[in-house]
């Protein structure tokens, strides 16, 4: 049985095309064991309206101090089929993906598992691109995973399904802890979904990520928590200007000398004028404040920011 978990916060007419697709899913593949469960983060939009819309759908509100983490965990909690689709609503799967992960008797073929997915990237509600998100040509082994993976639910028991500090990255955390446990999550090169969203890489999605500290659980908490962990050096090896500033800051105090934190803001800037030069940023001014917080932010998160693991809110059930 596959239990379809969907979450999703404020998204309106999007969590109606999300589940849409589901039900689309299941109709074209002939599925017979499943169940779909929405669970809804206390969205003040008319989210709940439109998830209600369609029939058959398990909708679960959770009202108070929520993340992703708790909507996927609680929604693991009430499922009763044995494989786990989880989906973010601002996605729409596609029905072709079926036969790619599950065998002709309704089993999922791989213990974890995703697709390459469609990025539609909006900016104040109008589309401006769309491109694969992981530009990928091959299957290939990630110890990472995103908004949309399909996994065993004995290995998600397993894991104790995500861990609830994450207030962001939770599913980088989880990826993570598989690959450690012996399980990567199997990335197959073809389509599993597109997503509607605000591109990663828009400028006020950076600096508002950057505000609300939610590059600390990207970078700080989820460097620190798997410091031990091999796998996660794929990702801390690319921080060189984090590098450049740690050794800075070594070698000011042991030579006692502050001009040498000058080598910190100098890699910056040479940085930021590559990355202008080929196109990637648009305002050398804009890059160089963000990178140069970005980098301070993450060390002063790793020494010293240590989110609350207890999270404070009710479950209101609309079956």
């Amino acid at each position: 049985m596959i239990s379809f978990i969907i979450i999703g916060k404020n998204e309106s007419i999007k969590i109606y095309n999300c589940i849409k697709s589901v039900v689309d899913f299941i109709n074209f593949n002939k599925i017979v064991y499943y169940e779909i469960i929405y669970v809804d983060s206390d969205s003040k939009d008319d989210s709940i309206v439109m998830a209600n819309k369609i029939k058959g759908v398990r909708i679960v509100k959770l009202v108070g101090n929520v993340n992703a983490a708790i909507a996927r965990n609680e929604g693991a909690k009430i499922s009763q089929g044995n494989f786990l689709y989880f989906v973010d609503g601002d996605m729409e799967i596609y029905s072709s993906f079926y036969n790619i992960v599950f065998d002709s008797s309704g089993k999922l073929k791989y213990d974890f598992v995703s697709g390459e997915f469609i990025s539609y990237n909006y900016i104040n509600g109008e589309f401006v691109s769309s491109e694969a998100y992981h530009k990928i040509t091959e299957d290939t082994y990630e110890p990472t995973t995103g908004g949309i993976f399909i996994v065993k639910k004995i290995l998600w028991i397993k894991l104790n399904g995500m861990n609830e500090k994450y207030r962001r990255c939770q599913d980088l955390d989880f990826g993570l802890r598989m690959s450690l446990n012996g399980f990567q999550l199997l990335r197959k090169k073809e389509i599993i979904a597109v997503h509607h969203t605000i591109s990663y890489y828009e400028i006020n999605r950076l600096w508002s990520d950057l505000f609300n500290f939610n590059q600390l659980y990207q970078k700080s908490v989820l460097y620190r928590d798997h410091f031990f962990n091999p796998y996660v050096w794929r990702y801390i090896k690319r921080e060189i200007s984090l590098f450049t500033l740690i050794t800075s800051l070594i070698l000011s105090l042991i030579f006692h000398n502050c001009y040498v934190l000058s080598i910190f803001p100098i890699f910056i800037l040479i940085k930021c004028l590559y990355k202008y030069n080929n196109g990637v940023s648009k305002n050398i001014f804009v890059s160089y404040s963000y990178y140069f917080l970005l980098d301070i932010f993450t060390l002063f998160g790793f020494l010293f920011f240590w989110p609350n693991r207890k999270k404070r809110y009710k479950i209101e059930y609309h079956f």
